[in-house]
């Protein structure tokens, strides 16, 4: 997992952790979590291009057209990397809810501290952080032509029962990005607590390329 912070090393759910620094991405529940820091550069890396009629031809060009941007690139604090490609698949550790200033947008527990609306904008903000390490792996989102597999992991409230809506934050996002051929099979469990906090940590696997399957 990762935290905004020069100098504060980051625990996660596997044991990694991360900070945020200029250029690098973030892990988590597997090794990590991830963060950014104001003035570090952002993942998003390819050009804005659109197509003739004014439609967004780019990934990144989606999620600006639905109003969302990609934080800075987190950097990673411990035995762990935040993106690891295997062939035409890029695995990411998981990553927490950054938002543009490298800070964390949301601390505590969802169904007491926030509001199930509040966990599922970050959810948001957390798959936001996740494509800016994927575009900061590949040099941008174009690449990339579904999301394989994502994981939630939701802290909350003894009784919650909506941790799938809360993850329903995050694929809106990837919707915007790729569109709704091109969701992920996926899983969202709840937890009694997370690092520094947080709400909600997201893993995922992206298919470069074409998608075979």
């Amino acid at each position: 997992m990762s935290v905004p912070s020069a100098d504060a090393a980051q625990p996660a759910p596997g044991g990694g952790v991360s900070v945020p620094s200029a250029g690098a991405a973030q892990p988590a529940p597997g090794g990590g979590v991830s963060t950014a820091v104001a003035g570090s550069r952002t993942g998003a890396l390819e050009p804005a291009a659109a197509e003739p009629g004014g439609l967004a031809s780019t990934p990144l060009e989606r999620l600006r057209e639905a109003g969302w941007e990609l934080p800075p690139l987190p950097t990673p604090k411990g035995l762990y990397v935040p993106a690891r490609r295997h062939g035409d698949l890029l695995h990411l550790s998981a990553h927490g809810p950054f938002g543009p200033d490298g800070e964390f947008t949301h601390r505590g527990v969802v169904g007491e501290e926030l509001t199930l609306e509040e966990g599922r904008a970050a959810a948001a903000a957390t798959v936001l952080s996740l494509l800016a390490s994927a575009a900061g792996a590949l040099g941008g989102l174009s690449a990339i032509s579904s999301t394989l597999r994502m994981t939630g992991y939701v802290n909350a409230a003894a009784g919650f029962e909506d941790h799938a809506k809360v993850l329903d934050g995050a694929s809106e996002v990837l919707d915007a990005a790729f569109g709704p051929d091109a969701r992920p099979a996926r899983s969202v469990v709840g937890v009694a607590s997370l690092p520094f906090g947080l709400p909600i940590v997201i893993e995922a696997t992206f298919v470069i390329g074409a998608d075979d399957g």
